[in-house]
This record gives C-alpha cells, sequence and structure tokens, in this order.
C-alpha cells in the first residue's frame, strides 16, 4: 500500500497494543497495524479498497471481549506482516 505523507492520521485505543491508521481527510479507518517480534502485522478495510484482488475473505471480529494477549494471538493468526511504504508527493 501506498499513502502520501500525512494522508493517514495513527490512532491507540484500549490496550494501546496496535496503530489503528485513519484517513485524515474523511476519517475511515483504512488499516490497524502492530509489531510483534520486530516484524509489522496488518489488517486492511477492504471496503476502502477499489477492487478487491488478492484480499482474503473478510473476517468479524468482537476484539472488545478479548484481553491484550488474545488479541495479539489472534492478530498472529489473522493479520498480514508486511511493511507500510509511505510515498512522497
Amino acid at each position: 500500500m501506498y499513502f502520501r505523507q500525512g494522508a493517514l492520521r495513527r490512532y491507540r485505543q484500549g490496550s494501546n497494543t496496535a496503530d489503528f491508521l485513519i484517513c485524515s481527510q474523511c476519517g475511515v479507518l483504512v488499516a490497524v497495524t502492530f509489531e510483534h517480534d520486530s516484524r509489522l502485522f496488518g489488517a486492511v478495510n477492504i471496503g476502502c479498497l477499489n477492487g478487491r484482488t488478492g484480499i482474503g475473505h473478510p473476517v468479524a471480529t468482537s476484539p472488545q471481549v478479548l484481553s491484550p494477549g488474545e488479541k495479539v494471538s489472534r492478530w498472529l493468526q489473522l493479520w498480514v506482516p508486511d511493511e507500510l511504504v509511505a510515498a512522497d508527493g
């Protein structure tokens, strides 16, 4: 994924474990990431994408009922390890 500098705002809530990436123009949650063992994991809001080629099926979650440790275990199973690259201009 590529984003212009300043296009996303980072937000942390609850257990302070994950970074929520929110569009600075419209306020939509675009993606969420967290670091584990020096790797970055993330999930994308597929509703924000034009075309869903290569994206798996949506998985509904209810993170409010999970402890921080349970959240991390679930994220490691479901989220994709990858990199977020910021593009200039």
